[in-house]
């Protein structure tokens, strides 16, 4: 079965509120940003299953505040791109 159709309600809720907040804290949507979204869900969604309750607080625990998420993926992408432009 689908883990999206094993997930109740309340848990999608919670997963969507999170999501949004990562998604809309995110500068662009390019092929990169949309990788690291879609792992996340993923990531998410696992842990979920594994829980009979989810709370955005637990995600917060868990995965971190969607601000700082944000900013570590920028930071790390950012240093990524200089070192890239450093070798060429």
């Amino acid at each position: 079965m689908e883990m999206n159709k094993q997930m109740n309600t309340k848990k999608k809720g919670e997963i969507n509120r999170y999501m949004r907040k990562v998604r809309h804290l995110l500068p662009t949507m390019h092929k990169a940003e949309r990788r690291f979204i879609t792992n996340l869900r993923q990531d998410i969604e696992e842990l979920a299953q594994t829980r009979p309750s989810i709370s955005y607080e637990a995600l917060v625990t868990e995965f971190g505040d969607p601000h700082e998420l944000v900013n570590n993926y920028i930071s790390v992408s950012y240093t990524h791109l200089r070192a890239h432009e450093t070798v060429l």
